[in-house]
């Protein structure tokens, strides 16, 4: 039914903001609000539009990894 579909949704928004907790900026508060036609996309579809989203409002910043392997410094 269509509360099946809308907690799916749901759970993934949350695990996306979870997952990417560490790179939003704090002190904001984040509303989402999903399409009907957003339960057609996978995970991946909606990570990618959620973080562009959040990277045009400026509240995600990707933090730069460096590879501590690397001894030809």
């Amino acid at each position: 039914g269509k509360s099946v579909v809308r907690n799916k949704i749901k759970r993934r928004i949350k695990e996306i903001i979870r997952t990417n907790y560490h790179d939003i900026k704090q002190g904001f508060d984040i509303v989402v609000s999903a399409k009907p036609s957003s339960a057609q996309l996978d995970f991946n579809e909606i990570e990618r539009d959620i973080k562009g989203l959040m990277k045009r409002g400026r509240i995600y910043s990707v933090r730069k990894v460096y590879n501590c392997n690397d001894t030809s410094l």
